[in-house]
């Protein structure tokens, strides 16, 4: 049989819509409410000029009032020795009240810092295994107050023989727990939120509200990670929270699915929102932060 002499037909030309963007290797097909992408990798910006002046002005302040402080005194002095040594004494227990309120902004601030040093450690391979453990107790031990198995979880550190088996140990028996108080926490502070939203009398208060009950949010979520923040360094965790919500890019935060599970796990809310326009967002926003907040305190590298 002679082979056919015509020539193949070409393959008929597939429409295909123009691409902005080519397709990431390895990518989902979907995008749903379980796509989970890596956090971004966000630099955090340098010191500005803002910086700087705010820094030039309370050097300033400080050492305006610290001449003001020794000038009086020394008239004082002049004029009576009795009015001398009473303006120390004045002068003396406010610099203390200072100086214990200094110092405990100081432990807030290297409780900070000590949640990014655990979060290297605790990364590490197994050839460092003893910082790891010894990282692992520090831990533990800050939590001790908000965790019922602290002692069982200590003990049984000296079984984990690698460290991604030290890794799977605190994530189930710490950071799973914790998780749950701080969700119990984000359930509490959403149908507050809720709730304050219907009762304020003006629109315009919905926002300074929620922004105080937010703060709260973020203390008392620190408070079970074991740290205490002070009025300064409630604002330093109050920022480390934004830059985790910003390098978290999960859908959860834009889905229908958010707003569906704080209506369903708060009792209350679903009737707030219904009847006072607003109760949804600030609820939704509460219990997010109170999240994103476990997130920012917890020194487990992502799994």
């Amino acid at each position: 049989m002679s082979p056919d002499p015509r020539p193949a037909e070409p393959a008929p030309l597939r429409q295909q819509a123009p691409l902005l963007l080519e397709p990431e290797a390895g990518a989902p097909a979907v995008i749903d409410s379980g796509w989970q992408p890596p956090p971004l990798a966000l630099r955090r910006p340098a010191r500005t000029r803002l910086g700087w002046l705010a820094g030039g002005l309370a050097t300033l302040l400080a050492s305006w009032a610290g001449l003001a402080a020794i000038t009086f005194v020394e008239d004082l002095f002049q004029r009576s020795p009795a009015l001398g040594w009473a303006g120390v004494a004045g002068f003396g227990a406010g610099l203390a009240m200072l100086a214990v309120a200094a110092a405990g902004e100081l432990r807030a601030w290297r409780g900070l810092a000590r949640v990014d040093r655990l979060r290297r450690l605790l990364a590490g391979p197994d050839a460092a295994m003893p910082a790891m453990r010894a990282a692992a107790r520090d831990w533990v031990a800050a939590v001790r107050p908000g965790l019922p198995e602290a002692e069982a979880v200590l003990a049984a550190l000296d079984g984990a023989e690698t460290a991604a088996a030290l890794r799977a140990l605190l994530r189930a028996r710490v950071a799973a727990p914790l998780a749950q108080a701080a969700g119990r926490v984000g359930r509490q502070a959403a149908l507050e939120g809720a709730a304050l939203v219907a009762i304020l009398p003006h629109p315009a208060l919905d926002g300074v509200f929620a922004g105080l009950r937010g703060l709260r949010v973020i203390r008392q979520v620190a408070a079970l990670y074991g740290l205490r923040p002070g009025t300064l360094a409630s604002f330093a965790l109050a920022r480390r929270v934004v830059w985790t919500a910003a390098g978290t890019a999960g859908m959860d935060m834009l889905a229908q699915t958010m707003l569906d599970q704080v209506m369903t796990t708060v009792p209350g809310v679903r009737h707030l929102a219904a009847a006072i326009p607003g109760a949804g967002v600030a609820a939704v926003r509460l219990y997010r932060l109170a999240g994103i907040t476990a997130s920012a305190c917890d020194p487990l590298p992502p799994a």
